[in-house]
């Protein structure tokens, strides 16, 4: 959910992977580099950062919760210090009693703030899995809708949200879709479909099938 990944890990840019970091500056993900050229004008600049701010929803929203869930936490921390301090203001009794009633209540205190901090984690790390499963959805569902008719595909990083991958799935070379990039297994059919798709123009139908076989 917070973004801790050293920048030096994230990955760089390839002929088949635009990577989009995050950026701290405005709490979403860099696209100001992003050119159409990048996909051969499958996608524009608008329609990249239309799909980074939607998956960067969820996250700002569950951060949100966190933070107001954290800043209650230590306004009791710090009230109980403060009530915990206001008793050695007035006139101190010098009898066990009272010193036994301080370690206790100064034991309580720590146990409370070792309990706190327990919970803020385990609340963080359930926060950070629902952030990351959200994003899963939404980019599926642009995917699916969108962006494999166009031969791109979003990808989550399991280091998400230090950032976000667009994968290209289509031959550069000649425009069309490369199946080699969809992560799917294909039947036997389709795999020979393919490859009678991509057979060389010059090649006879049936030797290319007797080869398929």
């Amino acid at each position: 959910m917070f973004v801790y990944q050293d920048t030096a890990k994230i990955p760089s840019t390839n002929s088949r992977t635009i990577i989009f970091p995050h950026s701290c500056m405005d709490d979403g993900f860099d696209s100001e580099y992003y050119s159409q050229t990048l996909t051969n004008g499958r996608a524009t600049p608008e329609d990249i950062k239309k799909v980074l701010m939607d998956v960067n929803k969820p996250r700002l929203s569950l951060k949100n919760r966190f933070k107001i869930f954290a800043c209650g936490f230590f306004f009791l921390i710090a009230l109980s210090f403060a009530s915990l301090a206001s008793l050695f203001i007035w006139d101190v009794p010098n009898d066990d009693m009272f010193i036994w009633y301080v370690s206790g209540g100064i034991t309580a205190l720590f146990a409370f703030m070792l309990t706190g901090i327990y919970v803020l984690f385990k609340y963080h790390c359930r926060c950070s899995i629902k952030c990351k499963e959200a994003a899963k959805v939404i980019i599926n569902d642009w995917n699916e809708t969108v962006y494999r008719k166009r031969g791109l595909r979003w990808v989550v990083p399991d280091a998400f949200p230090a950032w976000m991958e667009l994968w290209k799935d289509y031959d550069e070379e000649d425009g069309t879709q490369s199946i080699f990039f969809i992560p799917r297994s294909p039947s036997p059919n389709k795999r020979r479909v393919q490859s009678l798709m991509r057979r060389p123009a010059s090649e006879p139908l049936l030797s290319y099938y007797a080869d398929s076989d």
